[in-house]
């Protein structure tokens, strides 16, 4: 013990000597380190074209109607997990001149939901949407205790209204009460895109 005292001692002052689970909490903060216990998504969705494309500059977001009863929100910066892309100051991006294409975003892993009708809203902006209609994401809500995909959709570049501005992509799907939810955006290298965040909603 006197000699783990006297190596800490010498350390600069600047380094900071932290607990395992603050260094579990430091990581999953910040470079969306899964949730100790649980597995990084592995289901591929379908091969997409090479990316192409490069982002402008951001528009203000579009004001999107609230949705009715109980909500979850997870940012996507903050709260979910990911295999590619990086933190920006409004959410998670993956670009197609630095990303290979694979999981944006999945988590948060939430044992909150109640049984019964629910809906995840995606909030979701690319930096083009009229080049071609390949596919930019594969949205998908699974029940992570089950390992069973309760509801999947491929968005369209084409289904996006307008670059740079923010759009929501909702999905419809029944929850177990007690059940690990994750909800998963599979970016597909095809162009800039970028999530801000995932509401859940319990109808």
């Amino acid at each position: 013990m006197d000699a783990v005292a006297r190596c800490v001692a010498a350390l600069d002052p600047a380094v900071r000597v932290v607990t395992p689970e603050e260094l579990i909490v430091h990581l999953r903060r910040n470079f969306g380190t899964p949730v100790p216990g649980t597995a990084p998504p592995t289901t591929q969705p379908p091969t997409a074209q090479p990316p192409t494309s490069q982002p402008p500059s951001t528009q203000p977001p579009t004001t999107q109607p609230p949705l009715k009863g109980k909500t979850w929100t997870f940012e996507a910066e903050r709260e979910l997990s990911h295999l590619v892309g990086r933190r920006e100051a409004d959410g998670w991006s993956a670009a197609t001149a630095k990303d290979s294409r694979g999981f944006l975003c999945y988590g948060p892993y939430t044992k909150d939901l109640p049984r019964g009708a629910c809906v995840a809203r995606f909030r979701l902006l690319v930096d083009n949407a009229t080049a071609d209609d390949l596919p930019v994401v594969t949205l998908d809500v699974r029940d992570a205790t089950t390992g069973r995909v309760l509801v999947e959709r491929i968005v369209r570049r084409r289904e996006m209204k307008a670059a740079m501005t923010w759009q929501d992509v909702e999905l419809a799907f029944t929850a177990e009460a007690g059940h690990l939810i994750e909800t998963r955006t599979f970016w597909h290298g095809t162009l800039y895109v970028r999530e801000d965040r995932v509401t859940v909603a319990a109808r």
